[in-house]
């Protein structure tokens, strides 16, 4: 019975932490030259590089428009990894 109620939190608590794709798409296209997608999956220094070189000059950008949800999908993964479920 614990451990049903230790994988149920577990489970509530990674629903609650997991990160969508389409939230990270509608950052890419609303601030994504400024890195906002990137800030969103927790890559604060590929983030940062993207406000100082604005995406690379549109190239990073593009990139991740065909990535990702792939990134999302990666780092979902690691958190479920993280939570041992």
């Amino acid at each position: 019975m614990e451990d049903m109620q230790r994988q149920l939190l577990a489970e509530t608590r990674y629903n609650a932490e997991k990160r969508s794709a389409a939230i990270a798409y509608i950052l890419l296209f609303v601030a994504g030259m400024f890195g906002a997608h990137r800030f969103y999956l927790g890559k604060t220094g590929t983030a940062f590089a993207f406000i100082f070189t604005f995406g690379a000059l549109g190239i990073w950008w593009l990139w991740d428009l065909f990535t990702l949800a792939a990134q999302v999908g990666k780092y979902n993964a690691a958190l479920r990894r993280q939570m041992n479920l």
